[in-house]
């Protein structure tokens, strides 16, 4: 692709995908605009503006390390090309992908591997507030692919929200405190990516809220290296029992329950400290 690129090639692809009910507005919004493209070691950025373009070629690296060595994890080279396309303001976005209310990342394989990871970003607030959840998103599925290990529908839910800012892990914990239902530790930690795309909204909304403070709990209470170990076993439940030393579900909802009333109670009364909520690496 050449450094500018009209955007109206893009909006052309996208109408074979989304039929012609975008063409009728698109062409007014995007007249004049053009795509920028910027390269770094592990991401070839696409944007609009040059100084998103630029601020985010410059910065893409030290997130992606960031995202990876704060959880205990290898800062990795990415072995498949990420294309990022990235739009600050959210009626372009809307105007050029109609089928979608915020960013996507999409994971295009090949006899079950990843090949390309194309990922369509809605940047228009603080980068510290809309990139960490589809740059997770690419790291830990990248990261799963290099070491040839699967973590929990859970455990990537967690990780986009707790890499979020304390803002809003703790919007997070409030929208726990007026939930009127709870679901199981088995629930969380067995349910499949298909069965959690099946989920309604609110539904989705709770599964990642509760996953998140299930993985403060482990993270804080019992350290990052048993949280590792979990990461990488694929029954849940024998993990509780050799990790963690619960005897099952049951026993482990127990604590689990009680640790996110807790958190949920002196989050919403301000006695929850920031370096609680937020991870930090560990030092070896």
């Amino acid at each position: 692709m050449n450094s500018m690129q009209k955007l109206l090639l893009s909006l052309l692809a996208l109408l074979i995908m989304s039929g012609t009910a975008a063409a009728q507005s698109a062409p007014d919004i995007i007249e004049g605009k053009v795509w920028n493209r910027w390269t770094s070691s592990n991401f070839t950025v696409h944007a609009i503006t040059n100084d998103q373009g630029k601020y985010l070629k410059n910065n893409l690296e030290g997130v992606k390390a960031w995202i990876l060595t704060r959880w205990g994890l290898e800062d990795i080279s990415f072995d498949v090309e990420v294309k990022l396309w990235c739009i600050g303001d959210r009626k372009l976005f809307e105007a050029l992908y109609p089928s979608l209310s915020g960013s996507k990342v999409e994971v295009r394989r090949e006899d079950g591997k990843a090949k390309v990871i194309e990922a369509f970003l809605l940047l228009d607030d603080n980068p510290s507030t809309s990139l960490p959840a589809p740059m997770t998103e690419i790291c830990i599925s990248l990261f799963e692919e290099r070491h040839n290990v699967r973590f929990g529908v859970w455990a990537h839910q967690a990780m986009i929200l707790l890499n979020g800012s304390e803002s809003q892990i703790r919007a997070g914990l409030k929208e726990l405190s007026s939930s009127s239902i709870a679901l199981s530790s088995e629930t969380l930690l067995t349910t499949s990516r298909e069965d959690y795309k099946k989920f309604n909204p609110e539904k989705k909304a709770l599964f990642d809220n509760e996953s998140m403070v299930l993985c403060l709990l482990l993270r804080k209470e019992f350290g990052q290296a048993r949280l590792l170990h979990f990461l990488k076993e694929n029954d849940s439940k024998k993990g509780l029992k050799d990790i963690y030393g619960f005897t099952g579900y049951e026993q482990f909802d127990s604590s689990f329950r009680r640790y996110m009333k807790d958190l949920v109670r002196d989050a919403g009364e301000g006695k929850t400290p920031a370096h609680y909520l937020l991870i930090q690496k560990v030092s070896k």
